[in-house]
């Protein structure tokens, strides 16, 4: 067949091309440079600032990426623009995905060993889990969006709530007293601690 486009840059060559699968007519592709460029309407254009990894949202209008300082942007597929910035990690993103069951949140980890779920209807993170793993990983959502798979280094495959209550829930099974500043940290995040845990001793 005939060819309708052609990325050819100097210097750097791509190595992952990803099509969006519910427009079916954009491309996000990646170079060894850690480059992004978006295929659409039969142009090519770079996504300043990004070194990867990048994401479609499953109904196919925003594109997750993350820039070398740890920030993660979406853009709306449909104007190129930036949509939202989403700032929290402190080292580098190494994986990011959506939920299929909600097109507006999306969950990512970095090499400061936080995994970190996102809305786009809210500024910061909707939690924070650490999961002490530093190393590059890979972390997806469930079809149903209420748990998360984490894959890093430390200790093979783990499993999480994705839902406030039950990472609570989680926490308290495992905890001989209230939570305290530390607990709090590691198995819920940075927010101010709380007497959550019913039945326990402070």
């Amino acid at each position: 067949g005939e060819q309708v486009a052609a990325l050819v840059l100097d210097g750097s060559n791509v190595h992952t091309a990803i099509w969006n699968s519910k427009l079916g007519t954009h491309i996000a592709a990646i170079t060894d440079k850690y480059e992004v460029y978006l295929w659409q309407q039969g142009d090519f254009r770079k996504l300043d600032g990004v070194s990867g990894p990048i994401a479609w949202s499953p109904d196919g209008i925003y594109l997750a990426g993350a820039r070398a300082d740890a920030t993660i942007v979406v853009w709306d597929s449909r104007t190129g623009s930036v949509f939202w910035e989403f700032l929290g990690h402190t080292g580098d993103v190494n994986s990011i995905d959506w939920s299929l069951a909600d097109a507006k949140s999306f969950v990512s980890h970095g090499d400061d060993g936080q995994i970190r779920l996102w809305n786009l209807g809210y500024a910061g993170a909707t939690a924070v889990i650490d999961t002490g793993d530093t190393s590059s990983s890979w972390v997806a959502f469930s079809p149903s969006g209420t748990l998360i798979a984490f894959m890093g280094s430390n200790e093979g495959l783990q499993v999480y709530p994705t839902r406030m209550e039950d990472l609570i829930a989680t926490a308290c099974r495992v905890a001989v007293r209230n939570l305290g500043p530390i607990d709090w940290q590691e198995f819920i995040g940075p927010e101010e601690p709380k007497e959550i845990c019913p039945n326990k001793p402070i």
